[in-house]
């Protein structure tokens, strides 16, 4: 789907002459933790056991497709997998031109979150010590 102009969120007045000129230096992916193996193996299973187990995670586990509606309510309002745009990158596109970012830094979002939250909590389990692996296994994915 290709947004039109008048599909564009309504910027503030101060920030229109920068519509689509826009940097975010700050965006996470969110892959919903309910598709991780799929997507990065079954590497990532005892990482996910761990998370569930050590962490008071709030995910939604119903979220099996990127495919709530851009709009200008649900770009700003909509977090973690929910949102539009969380982890199909095609789609992040399209919230980038409604929202008139041009370029956007993506960080890794959701796992990467987890695994910084079970290391500062002194999480010492195997799913930790297998984490190098898991990062090389989602590079090749």
């Amino acid at each position: 789907m290709s947004l039109n102009l008048q599909e564009r969120y309504q910027l503030p007045d101060a920030l229109l002459p920068f519509a689509g000129e826009i940097n975010d230096t700050d965006g996470h992916e969110a892959l919903p933790v309910t598709l991780w193996e799929e997507e990065y193996g079954s590497e990532v299973m005892p990482f996910h056991a761990a998370v569930s187990k050590s962490l008071p995670v709030e995910h939604a586990p119903d979220v099996l497709r990127d495919d709530t509606p851009i709009t200008s309510e649900t770009v700003w309002k909509v977090k973690l997998e929910k949102a539009p745009g969380a982890f199909d990158i095609n789609r992040r596109l399209e919230v980038m031109d409604f929202t008139g970012v041009k370029r956007q830094i993506l960080y890794p979002g959701i796992m990467g979150i987890y695994a910084f939250a079970l290391l500062i909590n002194g999480t010492t389990q195997k799913s930790i010590r297998q984490l190098p692996a898991i990062g090389r296994r989602m590079l090749t994915a």
